[in-house]
């Protein structure tokens, strides 16, 4: 059978369905890419909706397996705390019993107190009628002590003697030299016991009320000291002082009175060329020199160097006493404005002295001559001047004045007065060469060895010298001096005196011996060392 094709009928439609029929083609494209958009972003979310469903699930997980862990804990914690509250129910039986043994103890303890309370309270009326019994008899000796106390500075100078009387050291001698009347007894007592002859080196006023620290005692004790005094100098062979001033007020006891001066071995002094540099001078600047202890006297100095030029300036190795005395003395020198200007200094060994000296261009002697003791003295000071080569200016002491109008070398005030003072540094300074010149001089003439002879005639010449003091001879330069002087012509000298801490001694012949105890008792003598 042949076939034939089969043509479709021709389909009539018009241009205007096509158009439909695209649009509508058109349309259904577009919903269908939107619906992909959708579908796809529906995706997306579904896709992190599960991520977040996985962490999710295993944060569950992890929540779960915390949950196991805690509960096992809580299980373990439980088990602790079981055992924990048996051992507590334990403990608390134990201190239950604790308490009732120390509760017994305590009641027992209170039994006990009160036993001793009873036998406290009859003893303490014992002690109270004791106390009471004690009470009179401590009044009775305090009056006793206050009446004698006022009286007892005389006494306490015979248990040195007495030390000194019966020591296993000899201090028997040919010659006893007493340092001040109230060493003379000691004395007398081994002029006594050894034979020898009694000597009193008296180098200040004897009654002690014109001293310039006067001791503040009882009047009638200060008057048995002074007659105490009074009567160790009549008993005394000799009597030897400073000056011829005081030489006069010594006269009266009876004995013969020999002056040996204060004067240093000659020797030539060489300037440290230290001072100036201490107190920061300058090379034009002028120095005043001070030194010794000062008790009054001080003020019109200070002021006098306020109305000194501002290039003169003062070193001062002083020592102000008493500490009142010191405080209103830097007082007044803070109120003039002169603390750069005043240079104060401690003490120095004596064998420096001269040579710091030497630095300077005047030495002051700041005594006062209202002071008794002053009014009479001559000054250790003013040979530690000369041998410096130092001119001086002093208050009108006696000695001191005969001296500097015989050898020229200094000017002795008229009066204690600040204009006084002013106008004789003035003249000083303006002519110091010519005052140098005159002190140089007048050193080579006033020597310690031009009274060593007249001394060894004076004591006897004597073979043997005991020197007896109540202060440190170790350190009393004046002597040290006689000690040398006597040693160098074979005469044996010992020492016997008080001292805390002595200075060492070293000088052949002699034998230094001290006591600690400020009475002369305890042990002792103890031989001073020759080298610390």
């Amino acid at each position: 059978m042949v076939q034939t094709d089969q043509v479709a009928p021709p389909v009539d439609i018009s241009r205007q369905q096509v158009a439909e029929l695209e649009y509508q083609l058109e349309t259904i494209q577009e919903r269908e890419s939107l619906l992909k958009q959708r579908l796809s972003a529906t995706e997306t979310r579904l896709s992190a909706s599960m991520r977040q469903v996985e962490k999710l699930k295993e944060g569950v997980r992890e929540q779960q397996s915390r949950v196991v862990r805690a509960n096992e804990n809580v299980a373990r914690i439980k088990e602790t705390s079981k055992e924990r509250l048996a051992t507590s129910s334990e403990r608390i039986e134990k201190l239950k019993s604790s308490v009732q043994e120390q509760r017994l103890k305590v009641v027992q303890a209170n039994e006990r107190t009160a036993q001793l309370k009873d036998t406290l309270k009859e003893r303490t009326q014992v002690y109270k009628d004791k106390l009471a019994s004690s009470r009179e008899k401590l009044i009775l000796k305090s009056s006793f002590y206050d009446a004698a106390r006022r009286y007892f500075g005389i006494y306490r100078q015979g248990f040195l003697f007495d030390e000194i009387s019966k020591s296993e050291v000899d201090f028997g001698a040919d010659a006893y030299l007493c340092l001040l009347p109230s060493t003379v007894p000691a004395g007398l007592s081994l002029r006594r016991l050894k034979g020898g002859r009694v000597f009193c080196d008296s180098v200040e006023n004897v009654e002690v009320h014109k001293h310039s620290l006067a001791p503040r005692v009882h009047p009638p004790t200060l008057e048995l000291i002074n007659l105490a005094a009074f009567g160790s100098l009549m008993a005394a062979d000799g009597i030897l002082t400073v000056g011829h001033a005081l030489a006069k007020t010594l006269t009266r006891f009876g004995p013969p009175v020999h002056v040996l001066p204060n004067y240093r071995w000659f020797e030539d002094s060489r300037p440290a060329n230290q001072l100036r540099e201490d107190c920061g001078l300058k090379p034009d600047d002028r120095l005043l020199f001070a030194s010794g202890n000062v008790v009054v006297g001080f003020e019109p100095v200070i002021r006098a160097l306020a109305r000194l030029p501002e290039d003169v300036h003062l070193a001062a190795f002083v020592k102000l006493k008493p500490a009142e005395y010191e405080e209103k003395i830097h007082e007044e020198i803070r109120e003039l404005g002169l603390a750069d200007r005043i240079h104060f200094f401690d003490f120095v060994e004596y064998s420096r002295l001269a040579s710091l000296a030497s630095d300077a261009d005047v030495g002051l002697i700041t005594s006062d001559v209202s002071n008794p003791n002053g009014a009479v003295a001559l000054p250790n000071r003013l040979f530690d001047y000369l041998t410096a080569g130092l001119p001086v200016i002093a208050p009108p002491m006696p000695d001191v004045v005969d001296l500097v109008q015989r050898h020229r070398f200094g000017i002795t005030l008229k009066e204690v007065t600040t204009d006084q003072w002013v106008e004789a540094i003035i003249k000083v300074l303006e002519d110091r060469e010519t005052f140098k010149r005159y002190a140089l001089e007048a050193k080579r003439t006033l020597t310690w060895e031009s009274g060593e002879e007249d001394l060894i005639e004076f004591l006897g010449n004597p073979q043997t010298v005991t020197l007896i003091g109540f202060r440190d001879i170790s350190r009393y330069q004046r002597f040290l001096r006689i000690t040398r002087t006597l040693t160098s012509r074979g005469v044996k000298v010992k020492a016997v005196f008080l001292s805390d801490d002595p200075a060492p001694v070293d000088i052949s012949g002699a034998e230094f011996y001290y006591f600690s105890n400020r009475y002369g008792l305890g042990d002792g003598p103890v031989r001073v060392d020759h080298e610390r």
